[in-house]
């Protein structure tokens, strides 16, 4: 049976814990999330412009770290909107599916609809580079990622209770 992420854990610290032996992880979301966004934001300058050349390997090496600070990014904003339902009083599961907690954080008042519905966007842009590295899957990667950024910031606001 799964266990309900956030049970006993401390409000002043956006936790997830996996497993309960001693030494068991822990990781701390919100500031995870905070240095993926900030890199994303450093590596997303270094590129602003510059379209996806798979041929220049200086400017390949940036490419590929905003793809996957981006994929990461995507993913930690669903463990960090996942443990802000948890905090909440929502029955929120390991595994639970990225969609089921967006659409739960809309329904909350987490987030916007308008986020949720960019939210849905961006995991099939994750989906899509996790899968199939492009130019252009990371031009596309570099056109949304100052919309990213801002939504991101917003649900780090969220998890670190800036906001109710």
């Amino acid at each position: 049976m799964p266990r309900r992420i956030g049970a006993g854990l401390p409000k002043d610290g956006v936790l997830i814990r996996y497993g309960e032996q001693p030494g068991a992880f822990v990781l701390d979301v919100g500031a995870t999330l905070r240095i993926f966004l900030d890199r994303l934001e450093e590596v997303a300058a270094q590129v602003e412009g510059r379209p996806a050349d798979l041929s220049d390997p200086r400017l390949s090496l940036y490419h590929d770290a905003l793809v996957q600070r981006f994929e990461t990014s995507v993913a930690l904003t669903h463990q960090a909107l996942g443990r802000a339902l948890a905090d909440r009083g929502h029955d929120v599961r390991i595994g639970s599916s990225f969609t089921w907690v967006i659409r739960q954080s809309a329904q909350a008042g987490l987030i916007s609809r308008a986020d949720r519905d960019r939210l849905d966007e961006w995991v099939i842009n994750r989906h899509v580079t996790s899968h199939r590295y492009s130019a252009d899957a990371t031009n596309e990667i570099i056109r949304i990622v100052p919309e990213f950024l801002e939504c991101g910031r917003r649900i780090l606001d969220v998890v670190s209770g800036d906001r109710s």
